[in-house]
């Protein structure tokens, strides 16, 4: 039994890399493969939604939050605070805004605030989260209000939904050739 293809799953092992076999549930989330590029991308083939600006004070969730929507075939830019992320808006223009609410110096909601105040920005999409419950004064801010760690793979479809609902709303309302 030592055929081609079993020397080569047993080599690996034998330098010293091995795999192993767990049982696991797969991600609720696709990762991209690496060669892909972002138009071939299927979340992205349709989307109007690719930059996206990632806002929290927490190094590790920020970058969590990076790698993964950028494994999704996004562009992501980040700031570690509100006044960081009003720097960034300032010059850039990304198709949605993750905020945390809850920061040092200008806070989740003074971004919400911020943005909405802006007439060019405000069709924004904008991700709130927080580990905390929902405050009422995010009433109107924020597009979707998500809790704490956050899924990322409901966060991907919740950007998905959002670029969709973006493209439906920029279709010219016309009935051309339609009855009603």
């Amino acid at each position: 039994m030592t055929t081609a293809s079993h020397r080569r799953a047993v080599r690996p092992a034998a330098a010293g890399v091995g795999v192993v076999r767990q049982k696991f549930r797969s991600p609720p989330y696709r990762l991209r493969h690496p060669g892909c590029t972002r138009s071939a991308h299927p979340r992205h083939e349709d989307s109007a939604m690719q930059r996206i600006l990632v806002v929290d004070d927490d190094p590790n969730e920020r970058a969590l939050l990076e790698a993964a929507l950028s494994l999704e075939g996004y562009t992501v830019r980040t700031a570690g605070d509100g006044d960081e992320a009003l720097y960034v808006l300032d010059s850039e223009r990304p198709d949605a805004v993750i905020t945390d609410l809850i920061m040092p110096g200008t806070d989740g909601l003074g971004v919400c605030r911020a943005i909405r105040a802006r007439p060019e920005l405000e069709d924004m999409s904008i991700v709130a989260l927080t580990g905390g419950e929902y405050p009422q004064e995010l009433t109107g801010l924020c597009d979707v209000f998500l809790r704490k760690p956050v899924d990322v793979g409901r966060l991907v479809d919740t950007l998905q939904q959002l670029a969709a609902s973006k493209l439906l709303n920029a279709l010219p309302l016309v009935g051309h050739g339609l009855r009603w």
